[in-house]
């Protein structure tokens, strides 16, 4: 036997790290949080159990710190997002970020999956990170639509719901005659999305302009009664 034969590849402990966690994403791609086995991983892996054991107490440890990556429940798009400096043009890129985000098999998509499914530590955490994650930027949207009859919040919550719904829903059925496994279905999602954020952003930008109209108006030295007559019109 020969001396370069001979020689095993070592890996660093890092690269092993990497490759229990490479291993462990394609196992929940595969099958989802809830039927990953460990077997799976540790072949996929190439280590033995004491190598896994090592550095994680159990399979439900080893899924715990990856689901505690941030990227997995707030990908990149919502940081990105949160760099734009209009509020429409953000409110746009997370609707649609998340959209993108979840129309391909990914982790966000099966931890969501297995948050709706299973109430434990793990799911719990996540949740509840993902919605401290988001709370400044729902105060945000509020301040922006304080004044106006539409509750941003509420309506953002039902977008984001149902993005989630039929994202997980895609597999069993059409919805709606809407099929989201096909680019065609998310396209028209996806125009719906902006077209609602155009009517409510639209909204308050016509609220200003008559404010501004009004207060013009009176400097003019015309009545309220005038004035909120005259503005009901447009």
């Amino acid at each position: 036997m020969n001396e370069s034969s001979s020689k095993r590849t070592r890996r660093t402990n890092e690269e092993i790290q990497n490759d229990i966690k490479e291993a462990a994403i394609e196992c929940i791609l595969e099958s989802g949080f809830d039927h990953v086995m460990l077997k799976d991983i540790l072949k996929k892996a190439h280590v033995e159990p004491v190598i896994f054991y090592n550095r994680y107490a159990d399979l439900d440890d080893c899924l715990e710190e990856l689901a505690k990556e941030g990227e997995y429940w707030m990908p990149e798009f919502a940081l990105k997002a949160c760099s734009v400096r209009s509020t429409k043009e953000q409110y746009d890129a997370l609707l649609c970020g998340l959209l993108d985000a979840l129309k391909d098999k990914s982790i966000m998509l099966e931890l969501l999956r297995w948050e709706i499914a299973h109430e434990n530590k793990t799911t719990i955490r996540t949740a509840r990170s993902r919605e401290i994650y988001t709370l400044p930027l729902t105060h945000n949207y509020a301040m922006q639509f304080a004044n106006s009859d539409i509750d941003i919040v509420a309506f953002s919550a039902l977008l984001i719901g149902g993005i989630y719904y039929l994202s997980l829903h895609r597999k069993m059925s059409n919805f709606s005659g809407i099929d989201m496994s096909k680019e065609e279905g998310i396209e028209r999602i996806r125009k719906t999305l902006l077209k609602v954020s155009d009517i409510m952003f639209d909204r308050i930008e016509t609220k200003k302009k008559k404010e501004q109209a009004a207060q013009e108006l009176r400097e003019n030295g015309l009545d309220d009664e005038f004035i909120t007559n005259l503005l009901a019109r447009f």
